[in-house]
């Protein structure tokens, strides 16, 4: 999913903090994608590689609690319930829910809320309920047929998923794709490669038109469905 899907899933952008909650949540998507991807560099709010909403709502949740260090003569950073400091609070806050200490203006327990303290209320109930809906689980939380979680690696046999043509997908043409993932195997629609389909699948196959700003629609129609690559968005539409 690109940004703007994420967001429309996860964010009220009529809320007042809205800004805020878009700032957070982006903050934390791209950190847990830089986690579970170390090999890539350069990696932004829309590189298309795995990353783990679970880790995000933890990270929000623990920015709407978060209580800060204020004692004379010690570091500024998030305080824990039991006095300990968190010192990586972007890889912490990724990792577990945090009990944060309380509030406090005497001098031997100085701690104040933290930037985003109670800001996020309706966003982390929100996030809780998308995670808790059943109906979200392939996005949410995706398995493979053997139990375990999908990884970047994994992105080509999800297009296939996608496309629905397990021995047809072999590979597409990268140019114009999105540099991200022009590694992910799918049928060859540039180069008119209709092995393997019937007759009016073949003939029913579309070419390749490029566009006059240089963005590439590939078209393969069969059975009642057309399938678009556009940089780097595939969709599938029902005719």
């Amino acid at each position: 999913m690109n940004s703007q899907e994420l967001e429309s899933l996860f964010i009220e952008s009529n809320e007042l903090n809205s800004h805020n909650q878009i700032s957070q949540f982006k903050k934390a998507v791209i950190l847990s994608k830089e986690k579970h991807n170390p090999e890539m560099e350069h990696i932004t709010y829309d590189t298309p590689v795995y990353f783990d909403i679970a880790e995000v709502y933890r990270y929000i949740k623990n920015k709407n609690a978060e209580v800060i260090n204020k004692k004379d003569g010690t570091p500024r950073l998030p305080i824990e319930l039991d006095g300990s400091l968190v010192e990586d609070a972007d890889n912490e806050y990724l990792a577990r829910e945090i009990t944060f200490a309380p509030t406090s203006t005497s001098k031997d327990a100085k701690a104040s809320p933290g930037p985003y303290n109670g800001e996020f209320e309706r966003f982390v109930t929100r996030l809780e309920t998308k995670l808790s809906d059943k109906r979200l689980r392939f996005i949410t939380k995706p398995e493979k047929e053997d139990g375990t979680s999908y990884t970047t690696q994994d992105f080509a046999d999800i297009l296939k998923q996608f496309l629905g043509y397990q021995t047809l997908a072999q590979r597409i043409n990268n140019t114009g794709i999105h540099a991200g993932i022009r590694s992910a195997d799918i049928f060859d629609c540039s180069r008119g490669n209709t092995e393997g389909l019937s007759g009016a699948g073949r003939q029913s196959a579309r070419s390749v038109r490029t566009t006059g700003d240089g963005k590439m629609n590939m078209r393969f129609v069969h059975k009642r469905f057309t399938y678009i690559a556009q940089r780097n968005m595939i969709e599938c539409n029902p005719k």
